[in-house]
């Protein structure tokens, strides 16, 4: 029987109840649990596994993109979409002193933050 909780006393150890993962998202051949807990295995081919460089993101979190389309909201938020259909949201305080920056693939899917 799958398990997709676990608690200990008051200590939640593992809670998959919230988790996205399905086949189609992982790489062929590797296995992991549903949020039903579950033991799945992936389909998701070769050719459509995307490499994503640390550099690269670092570089777009700091420095936004070279091209794309750029939307200036009134609450200080900045969107940049860049060809390959990645979104930056920038979100600054309203002082100005303080920024967070969050990066998401073509999907939607988080590549990273700050």
């Amino acid at each position: 029987m799958p398990v997709n909780k676990v608690v200990f006393g008051e200590n939640v150890l593992i809670d998959l109840t919230t988790d996205t993962v399905s086949p189609d998202k992982l790489k062929k051949g590797v296995t992991a649990h549903d949020r039903s807990g579950t033991e799945i295995t992936g389909t998701m081919d070769d050719s459509s596994v995307v490499v994503v460089d640390g550099d690269e993101i670092e570089c777009v979190l700091l420095h936004a993109f070279r091209e794309g389309d750029r939307l200036f909201a009134e609450d200080s938020t900045v969107t940049a979409t860049d060809q390959q259909g990645r979104i930056l949201t920038r979100t600054f305080t309203d002082d100005g002193k303080t920024c967070t920056s969050v990066l998401v693939d073509a999907d939607g899917e988080e590549l990273s933050g700050w």
